[in-house]
């Protein structure tokens, strides 16, 4: 094994291993990340080289989102809880 594998594999190999012993609290983990990420998106969010960019009454936005695709927001809600509070 290379020096670049072996670095990589003693630096990722903890968060792995944790990822293999709780398959449902990483799914949970990775569903909730990857829905906030629709959610932002299409609320129009943008991240930049000066930073975060919030649009203009983005609670109206978020509240109509939410009332067209319920489904998202419910998704973070369920994988954080999945990934916080699951044993």
């Amino acid at each position: 094994m290379g020096l670049v594998a072996r670095a990589l594999f003693l630096l990722a190999g903890p968060v792995l291993r944790w990822a293999a012993d709780h398959p449902l609290r990483t799914a949970g983990g990775i569903a909730a990340l990857l829905a906030a990420s629709v959610v932002l998106s299409s609320l129009g969010v943008t991240v930049g080289a000066g930073g975060v960019d919030l649009p203009p009454a983005m609670v109206d936005r978020f509240v109509a989102f939410s009332l067209q695709h319920p489904a998202y927001p419910a998704a973070v809600v369920v994988g954080v809880s999945a990934l916080l509070f699951r044993r």
